[in-house]
């Protein structure tokens, strides 16, 4: 685990997935949960908003930032409206089944869609490549500094010679990270 100050990181040109010579820059968005943060001392704060990074990385691991937050608001967006049609159905079927006659085919079939734009969820809003191997793991007081898991060691070893002012390794946290 490394330890750096976000405004004075700086990430190698290479790609920190696979290892290749990277050109593209590709952001990580540092956000904090809303409201009081707890920092690995317990202290609560209240930090400033989102800040990023940008990590460079080659040409097939390179992911627009537009393309997925489309994506994910496209998502948010279906499944909102299909958990709003599932409870119109509901209450359409316990009309029927209070009349005494079959419930119609509109509840299995959004029940199904709705299934779906779940599964589907999962997929888009779960982190990506890059996200995987650039962990943020935590931050410090103020957040001001990361606490990133680099899971490439090679990549690890030249991001800390490019911040040998600036960041340090930190071997004194073991919790199933």
């Amino acid at each position: 685990m490394v330890r750096i100050d976000i405004d004075k990181a700086r990430f190698p040109h290479i790609c920190p997935v696979c290892g290749g010579s990277a050109k593209r820059r590709s952001r990580i968005m540092v956000a904090p949960r809303e409201g009081p943060v707890r920092t690995y001392k317990g202290a609560r704060l209240s930090g400033p908003g989102t800040r990023s990074m940008l990590v460079y990385v080659c040409d097939e691991h390179y992911q627009p930032d537009d393309e997925r937050e489309r994506g994910k608001c496209l998502c948010a967006a279906t499944t909102g409206i299909l958990i709003s049609l599932l409870l119109v159905e509901v209450i359409f079927a316990s009309g029927d089944l209070s009349l005494g006659r079959p419930v119609s085919i509109g509840l299995p079939l959004v029940i199904v869609l709705l299934g779906v734009s779940m599964i589907l969820a999962i997929l888009i809003f779960r982190p990506s490549e890059l996200e995987m191997y650039v962990k943020i793991i935590g931050f410090d007081l103020g957040i001001t500094c990361v606490w990133l898991r680099l899971r490439n060691p090679e990549y690890r070893d030249v991001f800390m010679e490019e911040n040998l002012m600036h960041a340090e390794l930190v071997n004194w946290i073991r919790r199933g990270i």
